[in-house]
């Protein structure tokens, strides 16, 4: 039971999407696939978001648990999700409509409020002023302000990749292998990292039991998980695992990214970085951190939507080395509301041949007792 526990704290880090949440949920689906269908439809007794994409039906369940800091058992029965035995589930549903009538009556629709604005973590909304053990100022600071002369967002993306070795560097490694070591919750597992030009991509993380594999490519992506059927991946996760990639980011920024804007100078950690908004057309932007003096990608922090709010997801770049004329980040640290995966290489090849075999979807069927091999 406890290794099962640890997959879904994995899954979180590689997809983003998967909890406890949805291997729950997804049981109690009308149907296994959820692609182009509603939440009412695709879910049993959905009230409030019926007409949100199914897809984001889950993701909506995180942000709720994010907000007030509890688990799916705060509002479900456990194994019945469609039950409304619980009160917590009727008075989620009645902070959702309220919360979705204060966005479209007094801000045209967007989501300025959402649950995480009065519950900051608590099951219980904090409603009284909280006394501080210092005496500050009722007078709020001034808003800082931005240097005038803060260096083009464009050109620090080309700083960067000129960090990493240039674009024409970039290119010519067709195919990468890394192998490590994922942390989470206090466990560590072997993890195989594979990816290979244009667009394909494979972490397998060796557990106990069987094998976590999540893979995509161009337009689709699949997921595999002990004890569990393989699970296609919605566009949303795929996207999501393109920019989250050290090997398919750089390459493809300029694409996934059309507008850079520097917002300002910050500190993280030991670094002094510049902050750069880039936009995505027609969806939530991205922030970039690239460190001052190096010119490398410290942090991107990149937004989940859902129904009811953004869902943060935060990775950390550190440890690079140059690696056959290129930089590669040997660590990785990506984080939620409520996770953390420590991704640590140990060894990286480039250019060796792989098979596009590698990166297809596994018939679908149970992986306990199975291996998806990475070799």
């Amino acid at each position: 039971m406890r290794n099962h526990k640890t997959i879904r704290i994995l899954l979180v880090g590689f997809t983003g999407v998967l909890t406890l949440v949805i291997t729950e949920a997804v049981a109690q689906s009308k149907t296994s696939s959820t692609s182009a269908k509603t939440a009412g439809e695709a879910y049993k007794n959905i009230q409030v978001l019926k007409d949100a994409p199914a897809e984001q039906l889950v993701p909506a369940m995180q942000f709720i648990s994010a907000s007030l800091g509890v688990g799916c058992d705060h509002c479900h029965v456990q194994g019945a999700f469609e039950k409304d035995d619980k009160k917590g589930k009727q008075t989620a549903r009645k902070m959702m409509q309220m919360t979705l009538a204060i966005n479209q009556n007094n801000f045209d629709g967007h989501q300025e409020v959402t649950c995480y604005s009065c519950h900051r973590g608590g099951a219980k909304p904090i409603s009284i002023p909280i006394i501080s053990d210092e005496v500050t100022s009722l007078i709020p600071p001034p808003p800082p302000t931005a240097p005038a002369d803060l260096p083009s967002g464009n050109n620090l993306v080309e700083k960067y990749i000129q960090a990493l070795g240039g674009m024409d560097a970039l290119k010519k490694v067709s195919s990468r292998v890394e192998k490590g070591k994922a942390s989470s919750a206090g466990r560590e597992y072997p993890v195989d990292i594979l990816a290979k030009s244009p667009a394909k991509g494979l972490t397998v993380t060796h557990l106990p039991d069987g094998d976590l594999a999540s893979a995509y490519s161009a337009q689709s992506g699949w997921q595999l998980a002990p004890g569990r059927p393989t699970r296609e991946l919605t566009g949303t996760e795929i996207d999501g695992a393109k920019i989250d990639s050290s090997f398919y980011f750089p390459v493809h920024l300029t694409e996934i990214l059309s507008e850079f804007e520097t917002t300002g100078i910050e500190k993280i950690d030991a670094h002094s970085v510049f902050a750069v908004r880039g936009r995505q057309p027609n969806q939530l932007p991205i922030r970039l951190f690239f460190d001052q003096e190096s010119g490398l990608l410290v942090r991107q922090i990149r937004y989940e939507p859902t129904p009811l709010g953004r869902i943060p997801v935060q990775t950390d770049f550190s440890d690079y080395r140059d690696t056959n004329g290129v930089k590669v980040p040997y660590q990785r640290i990506t984080s939620r509301p409520g996770r953390r995966l420590v991704t640590k290489i140990d060894s990286v090849e480039q250019n060796i041949k792989l098979e596009d075999s590698k990166f297809e979807k596994p018939p679908n069927q149970s992986a306990t007792g199975q291996q998806t091999s990475s070799k």
